[in-house]
């Protein structure tokens, strides 16, 4: 089965309004999004079906994953 991989990078999302203008509501409903940024999502954010990857910088000699799952 092939999915379609949606990216969205808000960085530079400020308002809810924005969010109308990418017409995001269907591709939120299938295949695969890739958020950056999805802070700021408003009340497009995902109540469940997610999985949330965190990105630090770390020093060199340090390795850090944390991982938030939340499965509906």
């Amino acid at each position: 089965m092939l999915s379609r991989i949606h990216h969205w990078d808000l960085y530079r999302i400020k308002k809810e309004s924005e969010l109308k203008t990418l017409k995001m509501e269907d591709t939120l409903k299938s295949g695969i999004n890739l958020i950056e940024w999805s802070q700021n999502m408003f009340s497009y954010q995902p109540k469940n079906n997610y999985l949330e990857v965190v990105l630090q910088s770390v020093p060199y000699s340090k390795k850090n994953i944390d991982r938030e799952e939340e499965v509906g």
